[in-house]
């Protein structure tokens, strides 16, 4: 009994601070698509004011652009907005949270981004999806800081016993051999973390990279973790 409870007891603290980082993570993307998009669309929004408070008659595709960017601004910040409240996660299905992830990844303009469902989408248990969602972003983070890729994919595969996600870049890959080994000392704070908390729920955990050949992280989640949606 007292095992179980210490095991509960770890795995709601590291979906607490899986949470913490979700956030963290988000609001450096937030920080970048305010300042790089959202913040360009208000200036020329206040360049187009400037101009239509110059002049007597007003062109009016000056006005309709100008409301054009306006819609922009405030859908972009919507969308902000929802990506800052860690329950939005827990709410949405799974596909969704990774679409809106890699848009705001692609919105940057650096990286392509896709990512395919095959299969009858389920979903995970709440805390689990915490956890699961959490591993992504690390592994896109490693892609964005690393990899110098053109193109991250996300497939998504539901099967009737395991659910896998598969996340695949065309960066410059790395020798993994030593990831996937029992000596995890070689490994960075942000990879042992992904194998830790994939453990934790019960998943199998895989990076896959070659010098050149760009890198495929999987993980298989058995179906006990999910609940029909």
């Amino acid at each position: 009994m007292q095992e179980v409870s210490d095991i509960t007891n770890q795995y709601q603290r590291e979906i607490l601070k899986a949470q913490l980082e979700m956030q963290e993570q988000t609001f450096r993307y937030i920080s970048e698509e305010i300042h790089d998009n959202i913040g360009q669309l208000l200036t020329i929004v206040r360049i187009n004011l400037s101009m239509i408070g110059e002049v007597k008659h007003v062109d009016s595709d000056v006005v309709t652009v100008t409301k054009k960017l306006l819609d922009d601004a405030t859908s972009g910040l919507r969308g902000l907005s929802r990506r800052l409240n860690a329950e939005f996660v827990g709410q949405q299905p799974f596909s969704n949270s990774l679409r809106l992830h890699l848009n705001l990844i692609e919105a940057a303009g650096i990286h392509r981004v896709s990512l395919e469902l095959h299969g009858e989408e389920t979903e995970f248990e709440p805390g689990v999806k915490v956890i699961v969602f959490r591993i992504v972003q690390e592994a896109l983070n490693n892609i964005l800081k690393h990899a110098d890729a053109h193109t991250i994919s996300i497939a998504l595969m539901y099967f009737p016993q395991e659910t896998v996600l598969r996340i695949r870049d065309d960066g410059q890959g790395f020798d993994a051999s030593k990831l996937n080994g029992t000596d995890r000392q070689k490994m960075g704070v942000g990879t042992h973390t992904m194998h830790y908390r994939a453990n934790l729920i019960g998943a199998q955990f895989s990076i896959e990279s070659k010098q050149g050949a760009g890198t495929l992280v999987q993980m298989t989640l058995p179906a006990n973790r999910t609940a029909a949606m």
